[in-house]
C-alpha cells in the first residue's frame, strides 16, 4: 500500500477544484435545446431537495417526463438493492 505524500494531496485536491470550476462554467454557458421526446427520470427521494419537483425542473427541456420515485439518495441509485426496482422498469421499458 503506497502513502500519499502531502504534495499528491494537495495536487489532487487543485485538479478536483480545477474540474469543478470547468463544470460549473460549462453550465452557466450551456444552451441546450428542448427535447421534444420522452425521458424516463429515477428519482431518488432520500435526497431530492426539498420543494423540488422534478417534472417542474425539467419541463423547459423536456416535453414528457415519466417518474420513477426511488427509495434511496442520489449516490445509492446504481446500487445493486436500488437495481432490483430500476432493472424491471428498464425492461419493460427497452422492450
Amino acid at each position: 500500500m503506497s502513502v500519499q505524500t502531502s504534495t499528491e494531496t494537495n495536487n489532487l485536491f487543485r485538479i478536483i477544484e480545477q474540474n469543478y470550476t470547468d463544470a460549473v462554467r460549462l453550465l452557466t454557458t450551456a444552451h441546450t435545446l428542448p427535447y421534444d421526446g420522452k425521458v424516463t427520470l429515477f428519482v431518488a427521494q432520500k435526497t431530492l431537495p426539498e420543494g423540488l419537483t422534478p417534472k417542474t425542473a425539467w419541463a423547459p427541456w423536456v416535453q414528457h417526463v415519466d417518474l420513477y420515485p426511488q427509495d434511496c439518495t442520489h449516490v445509492d441509485i446504481i446500487s445493486p438493492k436500488s437495481f432490483t426496482a430500476i432493472g424491471p422498469v428498464l425492461r419493460q421499458i427497452l422492450g
